[in-house]
């Protein structure tokens, strides 16, 4: 049963790096696992990872926003850009490989963790789902916008920043939805219409390119 939720972002990052082809993502990729490490240990050491869960949906939705998304995702990746020193569109290439790389162990580790045992159909399936489209959108958007800030596009620039900004969010959003149980018809359309964006993303681009 938790084979999908291990496999989907290594799956992921492996199909990344076939399509990059450049060895320089090859200590990206390790800062990433070695930062997921460091980050489960501490958690196993230190915090408790079962929370009693209140059927109300703010708090609900702020514990895991800021938990396991706006944390993880944000400080790791302001530490890479204030100690990394390659070119500014290295370190836009590198978003997606590092958060990746950082996910595949974190992900697994959070739902097996918090779940005790009592795995649901979302936190196997959906929820690594959730959290693959949220990193390849939102590595598409800062893909989108380093050749925006290149070109100095201010408004495409803040539009793709809202982009970022929202596509981070969701996952939070609709996992809340699942836990307080606020409408599944709300939930289904939300997981369909949230993966459907970067895959229709992608085909634009290959089509483009074409």
């Amino acid at each position: 049963m938790l084979l999908f939720s291990f496999l989907l972002l290594a799956l992921l990052l492996v199909s990344y790096c076939f399509y990059r082809r450049d060895k320089k993502v090859i200590p990206i990729i390790v800062m990433g696992v070695i930062s997921a490490v460091l980050v489960c240990s501490f958690k196993t050491l230190f915090l408790y990872s079962h929370r009693v869960i209140p059927y109300v949906f703010v708090d609900n939705y702020l514990y895991l926003l800021v938990r396991q998304t706006v944390l993880p995702l944000f400080i790791l990746y302001f530490l890479f850009l204030a100690f990394s020193k390659d070119t500014l569109e290295f370190k836009f290439n590198s978003f997606l490989p590092l958060e990746l790389s950082f996910y595949s162990v974190f992900l697994p580790h959070v739902i097996v963790s918090s779940s005790e045992g009592m795995y649901s159909g979302f936190s196997l399936f959906v929820k690594p789902l959730l959290y693959a489209v949220m990193l390849v959108q939102t590595g598409i958007f800062m893909n989108g916008l380093f050749k925006s800030l290149q070109k100095k596009k201010i408004f495409l620039v803040i539009l793709l920043v809202l982009g970022i900004l929202v596509y981070i969010c969701i996952p939070a959003l609709l996992e809340t939805i699942f836990l307080i149980r606020f409408d599944s018809m709300i939930l289904l359309l939300g997981c369909i219409v949230y993966s459907i964006i970067p895959v229709l993303c992608i085909l634009f681009v290959a089509l483009k390119k074409k």
